[in-house]
């Protein structure tokens, strides 16, 4: 099976930390309070739910829809979150396909999630989300930029490969994401670099 880090999910937090320091929940965290007060949001590829933990004491109102491929991932999310807490949060296993049809979100978030899939797929499933948003609605997203520096390609490749081995995901280099968003006139409202540019975190609004 592709992209399952049901393998790696006990470890994952603390190989980012070892890799990137705090950068990656840094930048999953900056932008957090650019979402609506109230409403749904769509939480894909959310990962181990550290970063739901904080979301949901942010936004004390706000509903959630959290989806993930990994049963294993999704294990560990539920138990960060307090059991009355959990009412707001719709938890699902899966893929972009188990978004229900009916369901229009005022927000969504995508951090670290794209970089797994290749160009033709990424841009399939990009279309999907965005048919589920509401116009006006934001989109936090994070993720890693293409490397430049020898230090940083060498990184990459090591890092794919680990990927590769271990969680068997489909895409084999980081392309740019930002591409997606400015070809559906999203407009950019925030942007913060990470770790010597290597990643960064934006807010985008659907016009």
């Amino acid at each position: 099976m592709s992209n399952n880090f049901n393998l790696v999910a006990p470890l994952y937090d603390r190989l980012g930390d070892l890799v990137y320091g705090g950068d990656l929940q840094a930048s999953q965290a900056e932008y957090l309070s650019e979402l609506p007060e109230e409403g749904l949001v769509l939480f894909i590829g959310g990962g181990s739910g550290q970063t739901l933990r904080k979301l949901i004491r942010i936004k004390p109102k706000l509903r959630i829809y959290y989806l993930d491929a990994s049963s294993r991932m999704m294990e560990i999310s539920k138990k960060l979150i307090p059991t009355p807490e959990q009412e707001r949060i719709e938890f699902k296993i899966g893929t972009e396909n188990e978004i229900p049809p009916h369901y229009k979100f005022d927000g969504v978030i995508t951090f670290y999630f794209l970089d797994l899939f290749r160009e033709d797929k990424k841009e399939k499933i990009f279309e999907k989300i965005h048919q589920h948003l509401k116009s006006g609605g934001v989109w936090l997203h994070a993720d890693f930029l293409p490397a430049k520096r020898l230090l940083a390609i060498i990184k990459e490749k090591l890092m794919f490969l680990f990927f590769k081995i271990f969680s068997h995901i489909e895409a084999n280099r980081i392309h740019e994401d930002q591409k997606l968003f400015r070809d559906r006139n999203y407009s950019e409202l925030k942007r913060k670099f990470y770790h010597k540019k290597q990643i960064y975190s934006a807010v985008y609004q659907k016009l």
